[in-house]
């Protein structure tokens, strides 16, 4: 099924279009997903759907809600690295790596990690990249944005003269957590979001067909842009993805890369004035 795109500024009318499109949905039998950012906006619509009689056959669900679907549906059921344990994991290898461990350096290390992941990025591939950046920009490369003291991926500054060992450092930081993730028999978040998505790429009836409606984002993650490919142009589920997004405004120029993201995806853009 195509994805329908929905853009404009806020009071534009995106949310009646979107709601509009749930009523559809149940008028023709099937049990819409709405997708939205925050608990309060699930609680909103869902109350909103309940006033004229829709909430029937209607779920109202965080971006981790959709997730959680997708994991299910696809199967995935290797048990999850909680956030605790992982914080654990993450310090330990800075620890045996030398890698400053404060709570600024390791909450940069878990993002990093965590997007790496949603990437689908290997410890071989960022290991290779990470050489090829210290061989094309020499020193600076790795400790340019920590002048002094001890930089966060590795020794202290002007330890390894090319710049090399700290990058290399880094990719064993990664590569030492995913081979700790194999022993212990778990997955992070983000792992088994990609192994749900991908199961379903590779087996779209899984997914059954439910149409999704995702509404309220500003901006949406990498992640987030692979649900909805996924759903809508793989799985062949109905999509309608709403963007506050108009072009040429700078106040939209941040989001201006989901819009060109979803734009190509789209069998349908709606802009709203």
């Amino acid at each position: 099924m195509p994805i329908t795109l929905i853009t404009g500024p806020a009071n534009a009318g995106k949310a009646e279009l979107v709601m509009d499109a749930v009523r559809r949905h149940l008028a023709h039998g099937a049990e819409p997903l709405l997708v939205v950012p925050t608990r309060a906006d699930a609680d909103h619509y869902l109350r909103e759907l309940a006033g004229d009689g829709a909430a029937m056959g209607v779920r109202v669900e965080r971006f981790a809600g959709l997730i959680g679907e997708a994991v299910a549906r696809a199967g995935v059921s290797k048990p999850v690295l909680g956030g605790a344990q992982r914080e654990r994991v993450l310090e330990m290898m800075a620890l045996r790596a030398g890698v400053a461990r404060s709570p600024g350096a390791l909450r940069a290390l878990g993002e990093l990690v965590a997007e790496l992941q949603v990437r689908r990025v290997t410890p071989a591939a960022f290991s290779k990249a990470l050489s090829s950046w210290a061989d094309a920009d020499g020193a600076g490369a790795v400790r340019a944005e920590h002048p002094g003291g001890p930089t966060p991926w590795g020794a202290p500054e002007g330890a390894h003269p090319e710049g090399r060992g700290q990058a290399g450092t880094l990719g064993r930081v990664f590569a030492e957590y995913r081979d700790t993730l194999e022993q212990i028999g778990r997955v992070d978040g983000e792992q088994r979001a990609v192994r749900a998505l991908d199961e379903l790429r590779r087996r779209p009836a899984l997914w059954g067909g439910t149409p999704v409606l995702v509404y309220g984002f500003d901006d949406l993650t990498h992640l987030q842009l692979d649900a909805i490919e996924t759903l809508g142009r793989v799985v062949d589920a109905q999509v309608t993805v709403s963007l506050s997004y108009e072009p040429g405004r700078t106040a939209f120029a941040g989001r201006a890369a989901s819009f060109h993201a979803l734009e190509p995806l789209a069998a349908e853009h709606r802009a709203l004035a």
